[in-house]
């Protein structure tokens, strides 16, 4: 199945799951943000960031189905959506050079001069992480959006929210709300804009702030970035963890012996 709606993002994507991930990859990604010209002249485009919890969540979310299925863009954002990927659909992985595409790599490679605006993260996360990226990357950042969970759950104040990120006309709007706060979001803001590519992306906000940590670059290098996450916030990541492997190791039996039958 190729992602043939999406003239931004021709990354070849598949059905897995009940969502789906697109066989790309960081550089690829690059390549499509860089062409500022047709992402101006294109409808609004949604890129998600499956990893493992994000298929056990689903099972229990609308919204979070509902934004993959609007999604122009899956990237593979866990290790193991990797492998699973690269076990079921081998020729094209190979083909497509095929890795993991973090939000939190992706918001680091948006063009000089894009127009970014932030929404989500805690406190005043959404201003520091515009400002680092301005600063990192040579960004133009827009009035950020806290986006607290209260605004969040009343429906005119959405509206409001997502009329001021209209008006600011942005080339790319980082969400980090939380799954599937960011995903019932995405689905209320698409409507309301002209163009751009809004990136659901979780912690990355948080990570670009300062306010927290990401992996050092040897546990991502060896697929451990889990671990670290889960040693620094473990109340949190345990339960998550423990529902989202078997889940996810269930699917991918389950491709396997549908690909051989």
């Amino acid at each position: 199945m190729t992602n043939s709606e999406s003239v931004v993002f021709p990354a070849v994507t598949v059905p897995f799951g009940g969502l789906k991930v697109s066989l790309t990859n960081l550089q690829e990604c690059q390549t499509a943000f860089n062409d500022l010209n047709l992402i101006r002249r294109s409808p609004p485009q949604l890129v998600v960031t499956p990893n493992i919890a994000h298929f056990h969540q689903a099972r229990r979310s609308p919204d979070l189905r509902a934004a993959y299925a609007r999604a122009d863009l899956a990237t593979p954002d866990g290790w193991p959506v990797v492998l699973a990927m690269q076990l079921l659909h081998r020729d094209r992985c190979a083909r497509r050079a095929v890795s993991r595409t973090t939000g939190a790599d992706m918001i680091y490679r948006l063009p000089r001069g894009a127009r970014v605006l932030v929404v989500g993260g805690k406190k005043d996360a959404a201003h520091l992480a515009a400002r680092h990226l301005s600063m990192a990357i040579g960004v133009e950042a827009l009035p950020s959006e806290p986006a607290p969970r209260e605004e969040l759950v009343d429906r005119q104040r959405v509206a409001a929210l997502c009329e001021r990120v209209a008006d600011a006309r942005p080339d790319f709007i980082i969400v980090g709300l939380g799954v599937p706060q960011q995903e019932r979001f995405a689905l209320r803001l698409l409507p309301a804009i002209e163009h751009g590519v809004v990136l659901l992306v979780g912690a990355s906000v948080e990570f670009a702030a300062g306010y927290d940590r990401r992996a050092p670059k040897i546990f991502r290098h060896l697929g451990l970035e889990w671990l670290f996450r889960l040693v620094r916030a473990p109340r949190r990541l345990v339960g998550r963890y423990a529902r989202s492997a078997p889940y996810f190791l269930l699917l991918v039996f389950r491709g396997l012996i549908r690909g051989s039958g």
